[in-house]
């Protein structure tokens, strides 16, 4: 048997807080640290209506390995 990597995944840099975080469900949070931020961006608005709004706080979001630093572009407004 023989297994070769033909395509390497990229190292994941350290992440340095605060910074935007993409949670599974595809939220985007404004994370201060690994548990406490609060959300910049709600799927589910777009999807169905959720009412959380944007802004919800929280200390606990829930596993940080939920997360991954988020790299594309939110735009704030007051509209």
């Amino acid at each position: 048997m023989k297994s070769k990597i033909i395509k390497k995944e990229p190292e994941q840099a350290k992440v340095e807080y605060p910074c935007l975080m993409k949670h599974t469900n595809g939220n985007v949070f404004l994370m201060k640290d690994k548990i406490d931020g609060f959300m910049v961006f709600n799927k589910n608005l777009e999807d169905d209506g959720s009412d959380w709004p944007l802004g919800n706080s929280s200390e606990g979001w829930g596993d940080i390995d939920d997360f991954a630093p988020f790299t594309g572009t939110i735009e704030l407004s007051n509209e």
